[in-house]
């Protein structure tokens, strides 16, 4: 059955060959790997992968832009107080 795994620096989503899949897990050449982990996903259709890495991407963005605000207050801070 063929999955598609996100989790991987040099390709975005990948398709592999499962064995078999339950709701918690896959297996892959007899092993049995979590479907979801900090490292490796595994999703049934390349669009459940797609929504997966564009909301992990807007999270970090939003987290910029969080960093961005603190460290342009800071900045407002010093050119206020010295």
């Amino acid at each position: 059955m063929k999955m598609y795994r996100t989790g991987q620096y040099y390709k975005l989503i990948e398709v592999v060959e499962v064995d078999r899949a339950t709701e918690k897990s896959v297996w892959i050449n007899g092993r049995t790997i979590r479907k979801r982990s900090n490292f490796y996903s595994y999703w049934d259709t390349v669009q459940d992968a797609k929504q997966h890495l564009l909301k992990k991407l807007e999270e970090k963005i939003q987290v910029h832009k969080i960093h961005i605000q603190s460290a342009q207050k800071e900045i407002e801070l010093i050119n206020k107080n010295f």
